[in-house]
């Protein structure tokens, strides 16, 4: 995990690439005396067991493993049949998960 620096001025809100770098991210804020979400609201990505382990509990985009998963083998089965395939990119929808982390932000 990269080191974290927080800007001079702080957002409403931050949306980290990971649930762990949230999970960090809150323990880093709370270190220096912000409340979430009272003061700041934080959002992670993938919905893992940090999510879960966060106090309060982290809202984060739960993304469809399976999905992934099953798009890419048909791709890769695809390239090796050597079938045209007029895209390699493709859109797999996820859900949000709203929790502790962010909900006084978004209903206040």
């Amino acid at each position: 995990l990269m080191p974290l620096k927080l800007p001079e001025e702080l957002p409403h809100a931050f949306v980290c690439s990971c649930d762990e770098t949230a999970y960090h991210l809150i323990e880093m804020l709370e270190r220096r005396g912000f409340h979430v979400p009272e003061d700041i609201a934080v959002c992670g990505y993938n919905d893992s067991r940090f999510a879960l382990l966060c106090q309060p509990r982290l809202t984060t985009y739960q993304i469809n493993t399976e999905k992934i998963a099953e798009t890419a083998i048909c791709r890769l089965a695809q390239k090796i049949r050597q079938e045209e395939v007029e895209t390699m990119a493709c859109t797999i929808s996820g859900k949000l998960i709203i929790r502790e982390s962010s909900i006084g932000k978004i209903l206040g």
